[in-house]
């Protein structure tokens, strides 16, 4: 078993793009809670190592090669990015905090999600977003968070430069 699991392309690249929508539509209605209630991190960010679905939507070094030289699923995984990032009061382009954030608009302590977002960003060579996820990981740190999740602390992962 495997990346033979893999459920496919063009599969992953449709799921990603309807995580995307539904984001979308979430951050319009300023409707916080569901970021942090849902289940996306599989396929918004895909990342190269197995998660509680295997591999099936794990990308091999050739898959990351052809999704990497795909301007719209990057474009997409960067949206994704800022959105999940938004969902936790931070403006992922500025690299700080939101101003006045709304209702549930704050840290949902999934340091999981912040760890395969950055991970996502790190293999796909986004180095931008992957510094200020990096920033934000430092914040969360500096108010006294955990980025420990079912007893394996993220911090090393989620702060190095390689992946």
């Amino acid at each position: 078993m495997g990346y033979e699991e893999f459920l496919g392309l063009e599969q992953l690249k449709l799921e990603q793009r309807n995580q995307l929508v539904l984001f979308q539509k979430w951050a319009e209605e300023s409707n916080w809670i569901s970021f942090h209630d849902n289940h996306y991190d599989w396929w918004a960010f895909p990342i190269e190592k197995p998660s509680g679905k295997g591999f099936r939507y794990s990308v091999s070094d050739q898959i990351r090669v052809e999704l990497k030289a795909d301007t719209v699923f990057i474009e997409q995984l960067r949206e994704c990015s800022r959105l999940l990032l938004l969902s936790w009061g931070w403006d992922i382009e500025a690299q700080r905090l939101v101003e006045r954030p709304g209702d549930s608009q704050s840290w949902a302590m999934w340091p999981v999600r912040l760890y395969k977002c950055n991970r996502s960003l790190k293999l796909f060579g986004q180095t931008d977003l992957v510094s200020s996820t990096q920033a934000y990981a430092r914040h969360l740190i500096a108010q006294g968070m955990s980025l420990d999740y079912s007893g394996n602390d993220l911090t090393a992962d989620i702060l190095s430069d390689g992946i």
